[in-house]
């Protein structure tokens, strides 16, 4: 017997080890895409709602 974790369990932690870093790249994708998805839904609403404006003014 020896100290420590056995080479089951260090295969394990390893693997939960990737799972988590491919988990919190996967989520700062999604917080990125969820900024510019934002982005433009704003802008898109501006440019709607200002070309509306300009069609009615003339």
């Amino acid at each position: 017997m020896r100290d420590g974790v056995t080479t089951e369990e260090r295969d394990r932690i390893k693997t939960l080890e990737r799972e988590n870093r491919e988990l919190r790249q996967a989520n700062e994708i999604l917080r990125q895409g969820e900024a510019i998805v934002r982005h433009w839904s704003e802008d898109n609403g501006r440019a709607l709602i200002l070309r509306r404006r300009n069609s009615t003014a003339h």
